[in-house]
């Protein structure tokens, strides 16, 4: 059974959550890239928070080292599929 300090500190680990990867306000213009690129930026910054805040955090060097290469995985994947949204955007005359 949750105690009222594990329903207290889970709320206010996802009001963190929600202050690195929400977007209070509209995305303008409202098109398919931006919204996607929108969302890219958000996932990075969630990525980023990580490696850089709460893997350094962790106390226990085996499971720091974990957390770090799963983030890091992601975080590359992130910056490979960020690189060839722009590249396509340039293509098509866009940018970004």
């Amino acid at each position: 059974m949750k105690t009222h300090t594990d329903i207290d500190q889970h709320k206010a680990d996802r009001e963190r959550v929600a202050r690195v990867l929400s977007r209070p306000e509209m995305i303008l213009p409202n098109t398919p890239e931006n919204v996607s690129r929108d969302r890219l930026m958000r996932i990075r910054a969630g990525v980023q928070h990580l490696l850089n805040e709460v893997v350094p955090a962790l106390e226990n060097p085996s499971e720091q080292q974990e957390v770090y290469l799963w983030v890091e995985g992601i975080w590359s994947i992130l910056r490979i599929e960020q690189f060839c949204a722009i590249q396509e955007a340039i293509k098509r005359g866009k940018g970004l």
